[in-house]
């Protein structure tokens, strides 16, 4: 696998796979000084990577 280009199953040579890629979420986030933040973050393609 690589980033940027799309990866190839070793057992089917001839079909790409479409890579990864985040998508356009939240662009505003409100927090208190001083206090954790989670920044949500969604992902396309994934399939069965973690």
């Amino acid at each position: 696998y690589s980033w940027g280009q799309p990866s190839r199953d070793s057992r089917n040579p001839d079909e790409v796979k479409e890579i990864p890629e985040f998508q356009v979420a939240t662009s505003s986030i409100t927090s208190l000084v001083g206090q954790p933040v989670y920044l949500p973050c969604r992902v396309r393609n994934l399939g069965d990577r973690v």
